[in-house]
């Protein structure tokens, strides 16, 4: 699969500076869908990314069941130290820095192609 046929899901709860340099950082590398974090259901996506500068565990976790079991979501915040990561979720945490969101089309690929072999 080449990198823009990659289906992101860019999940927003509310608009903010990290939603907006992490879809900057994909944009025209992949293809791109936003999804509203309060949706019912939330589209077919290869990977779900969600950026936010306000973190609440709650929400991550409902997240996660909103997505298929076999997606990975990657969560962009500078509070990612605040979360537990669980190693039997597909949840992956990032810190919100500029070193992360300029190779984050790399970490994107290198997760999805990750899960490609487990799956």
């Amino acid at each position: 699969m080449s990198d823009s046929k990659l289906k992101i899901g860019l999940i927003a709860d509310h608009p903010n500076i990290v939603f907006e340099d992490v879809q900057k950082s994909l944009q025209g590398k992949f293809t791109l869908q936003k999804v509203d974090a309060a949706s019912e259901e939330y589209p077919n996506c290869d990977i779900f990314l969600f950026a936010s500068n306000k973190l609440d565990k709650l929400l991550i976790t409902g997240l996660a069941k909103k997505i298929k079991k076999t997606t990975e979501l990657l969560v962009i915040s500078s509070h990612h130290k605040e979360m537990e990561v669980d190693p039997e979720t597909r949840i992956f945490y990032y810190p919100y820095q500029y070193d992360i969101i300029i190779n984050l089309p790399l970490i994107v690929k290198t997760v999805f192609s990750a899960s490609q072999v487990k799956a």
